[in-house]
């Protein structure tokens, strides 16, 4: 069965964390990461505050040019 495709968009079903250097601690705290799921699922968590921190860079910097 073939792998659905990635996107770039918040994936509901994981967690966001408030910054990047939390969802890596995060991850460090799960090392070592033995299954694909373990593996899928932190992925997904770091794009998602990935998203959040460019979404929130974003909206600042508009502020900041109006």
């Amino acid at each position: 069965m073939p792998e659905p495709e990635m996107n770039p968009v918040h994936q509901t079903l994981f967690p966001t964390k408030d910054s990047l250097m939390e969802a890596m601690e995060s991850i460090h705290a799960q090392l070592p990461i033995t299954t694909s799921n373990e593996l899928h699922a932190a992925l997904m968590m770091y794009q998602n505050t990935l998203l959040h921190e460019l979404t929130k860079a974003n909206k600042e910097a508009d502020d900041e040019s109006t």
